[in-house]
């Protein structure tokens, strides 16, 4: 109860620090992501100490008509991480809004109110998005912090060719491939709830013979920040390049993060006033020892072969061949699960093993951990050819393939000290938790000793040609870019029906086109226009995708996209300025959402037919070096994102039977949610000696809707856009001090930081919008009985590097 006590006690002192920082971030101008070097110049866009490779990549810089883009770099990458994942270091950018989450690698990112299911994200220019729904799990991505050379955020239209489902944009994250000098470093990092990692990097540098070798290794672990979200991971990286001339480059690099982490967030605003921010509903102790009631175990290797090639001095033809194979799932207890006193909602596992190996033959719903399993393997590959014309004209054509097949069943992971399993089909084997075991999956002819509820597989091909088509010169610059796609899709049910589902094939295509006009020698202007027809994700094809063939007939038609982009830019030597306006509509999409009882217990789910809505806004971003030792950068981004449909909804049990068909939610004119529509803030940087360098980062979240959830009342009648809830405005500050430890012949670097300095209270996540009665406790207006995820309190990051 204590700690409740503190936090209500910070609100009032929170708000006297949030207009403080609020007028900070714009007195001082704080950051944009395209960050500053050491040097005279604001903007640093090549890698001095790398061989870029891998001509796929669309980096923003590959095009003369300018985009709406942010860039991170190696330095502010490794200062912004922390312990928190990567994407996470992209925050201070306009229009992105993203979340922590509880458990170890479960971040999740908006931009421009899209989540990432619709934002494409690129690794050295390979698609790492789901095939079968757009996701993107950081928990799989954490030895990216380690060797990430730059992270750039395209907005909206973007510059890549591929067809990928960009509606918000796409993000580049591009690795080191092949170092040029021959080097490494040994950094240890430890922080707040028990948290460290260790990593050692070492790379031979390029080579006479034109081979180089780089390798790095790392373990972590931590208690996470609520009591049940500890984990545990180790990455690894290797690449080998070979440079045999002036005219060839090859790289062939593989990369993994095998972990497990348990969940947490997600619980009611009362039980995280009642209990504090750390507080999780599900988890207990076994053995003494604290054990996550829901967790998370995967391994999913990347791997990839690229190679560019320099034809001519007009001519270069870029190839990338890929793969992973990603293997794990998420269990959680079911069941007759014994409760124990103590912590509120906290599972007895001692109690629920004694129980169990007392009635195992006459309980019909025992108590076990189990969950979703599953693997995919992935293959594809992008070729694209650049033919140079003359100095104005630029051509560009290439192909992208590629086959997915996903493997799902649900499966024991732990019997709680069963012999047997009686329920559901039955079950012998349990498929455990080991994500380093989890790469032995079993094939569809074993899982019949290890699957209950449900076991399907899918593949999915997907064949696209791009082309693009560029002309410029010092006045002016014109662009048309294009491609075609075939998708097709077969599921088979293993489990509930045993019957193939019919192949489904869609057709899409992208259309871009934009131009750029120089005012002045430090002042241009740009627009971009694009529409995409974009294929309906595969778990949008199927009413039940888990227990049924039967197709869904209101996800027939392609979803629609129309982007249009309006820009400025203004750059001296060391002041720059850019302006971006934009709209974009998407129409045909599809809404899910999930409907808690009073108890906060998962009754129904409900899924829409197609649906619009538009996102528009403007983002203002700025950088400023008054001198070589100070940088000031900043940026605002103001949206104005709403559904401008009604739509029908479907309404299924747990067990996904259909309960209801033909539901009316009046939702035309509702805000979009969770992502905030005004956001602000920036960094400085001061260099205080050659060896000492400070920084502070601000980032300010206002107008943050809770998303549509179909199962509350207030979308049933027309005219309720004003009665969405919104969660309060916060503001968040980080300070980070770097120095190179004396008498190290500046080896060796220490570095200090500090999340969330002044330890504001804060939700960054609200699931639903139940409105409040008189008879409802409120928070800030807002029913307690509400779901949320909070943020995380003051948070400590201590590193020490040493470079060889």
């Amino acid at each position: 109860m204590q700690e409740c006590l503190d936090i209500s006690g910070n609100f009032k002192t929170n708000k006297m620090i949030k207009r403080l920082t609020i007028v900070a971030a714009l007195a001082t101008t704080l950051v944009f992501a395209q960050q500053t070097q050491e040097n005279d110049s604001i903007i640093v866009t090549d890698l001095d100490e790398v061989v870029v490779m891998g001509g796929v990549i669309d980096l923003a810089a590959d095009r003369e008509t300018p985009i709406a883009v942010s860039k991170v770099e190696a330095a502010d990458i490794e200062r912004l991480g922390g312990q928190f994942d990567l994407i996470s270091t992209i925050k201070t950018t306009p229009s992105i809004h993203v979340r922590n989450g509880s458990g170890f690698g479960d971040a999740y990112m908006y931009l421009r109110g899209f989540d990432q299911t619709n934002t494409a994200f690129l690794i050295n220019g390979q698609p790492v998005n789901s095939a079968e729904d757009g996701k993107v799990y950081w928990s799989n991505w954490s030895g990216l912090m380690e060797i990430a050379e730059s992270i750039e955020v395209q907005r909206g239209l973007g510059s890549s060719k591929l067809a990928i489902s960009s509606v918000g944009g796409t993000v580049n994250i591009v690795t080191k491939t092949v170092d040029q000098k021959a080097g490494g470093f040994v950094k240890s990092t430890s922080g707040t709830n028990s948290y460290f990692k260790n990593s050692a990097y070492i790379s031979t540098g390029l080579q006479d013979n034109g081979w180089a070798f780089a390798a790095l290794f790392g373990h972590w672990q931590g208690n996470g920040m609520t009591y049940t979200s500890k984990g545990q991971g180790q990455v690894y990286y290797f690449s080998i390049g070979y440079k045999p001339n002036e005219n060839n480059i090859f790289n062939m690099f593989i990369t993994g993060a095998p972990q497990w982490h348990g969940a947490g967030g997600g619980d009611t605003i009362q039980q995280y006033l009642d209990h504090g921010r750390t507080y999780a509903e599900w988890g207990g102790y076994r053995n003494g020892d604290l054990y996550p009631g829901g967790r998370n175990f995967y391994h999913k290797p990347l791997y990839n072969l690229s190679w560019d090639w320099r034809i001519n001095d007009t001519s270069d033809l870029s190839t990338v061949v890929y793969g992973t194979n990603g293997r794990g799932g998420f269990a959680l207890p079911r069941g007759d699960i014994e409760y124990g006193s103590g912590t509120p909602g906290w599972i007895d596992f001692d109690a629920t093993i004694t129980d169990n190996l007392a009635n195992e033959n006459n309980s019909d719903n025992q108590g076990i951990i189990a969950g979703s399993i599953n693997g995919h393997n992935q293959y594809g590959i992008v070729s694209n050819f650049t033919k140079e014309f003359n100095e104005n004209l630029t051509f560009n054509v290439g192909f992208d393939l590629r086959t997915y097949n996903g493997v799902h069943w649900y499966s024991i992971v732990d019997k709680l000290g069963l012999n047997t399993y009686n329920r559901d089909g039955g079950a012998s084997k349990t498929y455990g938790y080991n994500p380093w075991d989890a790469l032995n999956m079993p094939g569809n002819d074993e899982r019949d000793d290890y699957a209950i509820r449900y076991d399907y597989e899918e593949v999915i091909n997907l064949a696209s040609l791009f082309g693009q088509v560029e002309y410029a010169n010092d006045e002016f610059s014109a662009f048309f870019q294009g491609s075609i796609s075939s998708q097709s899709h077969e599921k088979e049910d293993f489990f509930n029906i045993n019957a193939k589902a019919e192949k489904i094939t869609n057709n899409g295509f992208n259309i871009k086109l934009g131009g750029s006009l120089n005012i002045s020698d430090k002042s241009k202007v740009y627009a971009n226009t694009g529409f995409y027809s974009r294929q309906p994700f595969h778990d949008d094809l199927y009413d039940n995708i888990r227990y049924s063939n039967a197709l869904n007939t209101a996800a027939e038609d392609n979803q629609e996209i129309t982007g249009v982009e309006l820009g400025y830019q203004y750059e001296t030597e060391n002041f720059r300025l850019i302006i971006d306006l934009y709209s974009t509509k998407w129409d045909n999409r599809f809404l899910t959402s999930t409907t808690f009882d009073a108890n906060n217990i998962v009754v129904s789910y409900d899924k829409s037919d197609a649906i619009s809505s538009l996102h528009k806004g403007i983002e203002v971003q700025w950088a400023y070096k008054p001198t070589n030792d100070i940088s000031l950068d900043g940026y605002v981004s103001l949206g104005d994102w709403e559904y401008t449909s009604n739509v029908i909804t479907r309404t299924f049990d747990v067990n996904d039977r259909l309960l209801s068909s033909g539901d009316m939610n009046y939702i035309d004119g509702v805000k979009t949610g969770n992502a905030p529509q005004t956001t602000l803030g920036g960094n400085f940087k001061y260099a205080i000696t050659k060896d000492v360098n400070f920084a502070l980062t601000v980032n300010h979240t206002a107008n943050m809707y809770g998303e549509v959830n179909f199962g509350d009342s207030i979308f049933d009648t027309a005219g309720n856009a004003d009665q969405l809830l919104m969660l309060p405005a916060y503001t968040l500050v980080d300070a980070f001090i770097n120095f190179k430890v004396p008498f190290a012949d500046d080896k060796l670097d220490a570095s200090l930081g500090v999340f969330n300095m002044f330890d504001t209270f804060y939700f960054e996540f609200l699931d639903g919008n139940r409105q409040a009665s008189s008879s409802d406790n409120t928070w800030y207006g807002i029913n307690t009985s509400n779901r949320v995820d909070p943020g995380y309190g003051r948070t400590f990051s201590l590193g020490l590097k040493y470079n060889f």
